[in-house]
């Protein structure tokens, strides 16, 4: 399965926080859009322009990582606690792998290759 790249980003920072399968852990908020915007730094996050919009993008990502199983998450003040599925946990280690990320996108490109002609 081939995610949106914010949903790949998240999907990946959570696999390397928690480490394995149904187990719940606190991710801080402004840790996430550092990582999704790699040109913020963590210190006054909020003065940075698109903080807003860069929490939209965690929550739309969040809200469609859970709609698709992936996770199971409920925010916590700053924080957002998370608990990966099975195939949430499978498909970051994945995506962590760079052979495996290239079969995944390679998989997804001979699936739909005639419809760009």
């Amino acid at each position: 399965m081939w995610l949106p790249k914010d949903e790949r980003k998240l999907l990946q920072i959570y696999a390397k926080k928690i480490g394995e399968p149904a187990r719940p852990e606190l991710v801080d908020e402004s840790d996430l859009i550092s990582a999704l915007s790699a040109h913020c730094d963590t210190q006054g996050i909020r003065g940075v322009p698109g903080y807003a919009n860069s929490k939209l993008r965690i929550a739309t990502a969040n809200k469609a990582l859970s709609e698709r199983k992936l996770v199971s998450y409920r925010e916590a003040g700053e924080s957002i606690e998370i608990s990966l599925s099975v195939e949430g946990y499978d498909l970051a280690r994945r995506y962590n792998s760079w052979w495996l990320w290239t079969n995944l996108w390679y998989t997804e490109y001979i699936k739909h290759h005639w419809i760009c002609v």
